[in-house]
């Protein structure tokens, strides 16, 4: 049976061979189901012998892990090979790993040892290459970071119907490095194979987040013009018809906007049933909603204890800003080197900065209309980059960012981060990649400070007394 994660865990990445996963994992890699194929309950229940609440548990397992993306409406479907292109999965691929071995140098390694010769078969060479991703991620010291570079794997490999561009052998020998306190670059730039030339940029992008939906508070001086440019740009960015969202992810929206506003605060209860009444809706979409909150990272559910916002500890601070400035500054490098950007990409990257300007000078302006319209001018970076993988994960890691944003962007941290900004996008609309990179980084490095600053003060006031 599968047990419940731990509390506090970044996500169960366990994988023991009498697991359901396990099992349901094996058959989807040997390639039993086709990249994009739907994926029910039934079939794990008849792969794997198990029950049908042990398979809906499997199915939200799988989803944590990257294999396929659950909805209310659609069910489970298995990643697709357009979420994955290797031209997208490469650049935030060779930055994160390169992150790993960096901060890995010259450490003491407490690991399992690196598999060196990787087996041809599918499934020996996916488990091989899992565990010199968990060396190398255990050597540097980082949970989060194996994580994410186990998502990215997984998805590759069961989007792409094998391995795709990733190359296992090359991550054995990066591992090899790592496990001798060195730093191998050849390998590193070994370990994902040259792709296709970039793609253009996709309207598929500019849905990753959900961050035009959320409303202006109409309060300050500059709410009107904040209207306005996210009804500009939710009407840019709706290319292509797309379908209601359910009920479920109405409601989780909604739950998430009150975390990031600070209505409900880290290590808080998040109840079903107040919830269910306050909408009008049963307890099944509020559960389905807090599900889809837990697997982004953003609450936690512990079993019968129920749901409580995500509470960062100073190290995972450090560790959650650290990568997703990582990922920042590849999406503004992307969004910089793109070719074919849409017209009017440049013209609503001036009028968003200058937006966030105003608003962070505004001393009546709440944090939403900040945080909203801050959203709403990441998606256009987005849509210039059009990279589906690095869209998907600064989602994924700006969701979790965004519990500790009543603690960074005060008023002092909104005129420096909208002084930023400008920065990333004269880089991007000059094309130079090297300056967007930088800054986007330094956007989020500068955030962490007062993040890391805030989550030291909480423990020190809740360690015991003498």
């Amino acid at each position: 049976m599968v047990e419940p994660k731990p509390a506090g865990r970044v996500a169960d990445n366990r994988l023991a061979p009498d697991d359901v996963v396990f099992v349901a994992l094996e058959r989807i890699i040997e390639g039993a189901l086709v990249a994009g194929a739907r994926i029910t309950e039934r079939w794990i229940v008849d792969q794997a012998g198990v029950t049908h609440a042990q398979a809906r548990e499997a199915l939200h397992r799988l989803d944590k892990l990257g294999a396929l993306t659950l909805s209310a409406r659609r069910g489970a479907t298995l990643i697709r090979p357009d979420h994955v292109d290797p031209s997208d999965i490469r650049p935030i691929w060779l930055a994160l790993l390169g992150m790993a071995g960096r901060k890995a140098a010259g450490r003491e390694v407490v690991a399992p040892a690196p598999v060196l010769r990787t087996p041809s078969a599918r499934w020996p060479r996916y488990l091989a290459l899992r565990t010199n991703i968990d060396l190398i991620g255990r050597a540097a010291g980082s949970e989060r970071l194996t994580h994410v570079l186990q998502r990215l794997a997984l998805q590759s490999v069961v989007g792409r119907g094998g391995f795709g561009a990733i190359a296992p052998d090359a991550v054995a020998q990066f591992a090899a490095s790592v496990a001798r306190g060195a730093f191998d670059e050849a390998a590193l730039n070994a370990s994902f194979e040259e792709s296709s030339p970039r793609a253009p940029a996709r309207d598929e992008a500019t849905s990753l987040p959900r961050a035009v939906g959320s409303a202006i508070i109409d309060l300050g001086n500059t709410a009107s013009s904040a209207r306005t440019y996210l009804d500009r740009i939710a009407k840019r960015l709706s290319l292509s018809p797309t379908a209601a969202p359910s009920t479920s992810d109405q409601l989780a929206s909604a739950i998430l906007q009150r975390i990031q506003f600070g209505e409900i605060r880290p290590g808080e209860a998040v109840r079903e049933l107040p919830l269910a009444q306050e909408f009008g809706v049963s307890r099944g979409p509020v559960r389905d909603a807090l599900r889809a909150l837990d697997r982004q990272g953003i609450i936690d559910i512990e079993g019968r204890r129920g749901a409580f916002v995500q509470r960062f500890a100073a190290r995972d601070v450090a560790d959650l800003f650290e990568i997703r400035a990582t990922v920042s500054g590849v999406q503004m490098a992307e969004a910089a080197i793109a070719p074919d950007r849409p017209d009017w990409i440049d013209d609503e990257l001036r009028a968003g900065a200058a937006l966030l300007d105003e608003i962070a000078h505004d001393p009546d302006s709440p944090l939403g209309n900040y945080i909203v319209v801050r959203r709403a001018l990441a998606m256009v970076t987005l849509a210039a980059g059009g990279n589906i993988a690095v869209g998907r994960l600064a989602a994924e890691l700006e969701g979790q960012v965004s519990i500790l944003w009543t603690t960074v962007l005060r008023k002092s941290r909104q005129v420096a981060s909208a002084r930023t900004w400008r920065s990333i996008v004269e880089a991007i609309i000059s094309r130079d990649a090297s300056a967007a990179r930088y800054n986007g980084q330094r956007i989020v490095e500068e955030a962490a400070v007062e993040a890391l600053s805030e989550a030291r003060a909480i423990e020190r006031r809740s360690a015991p007394g003498p």
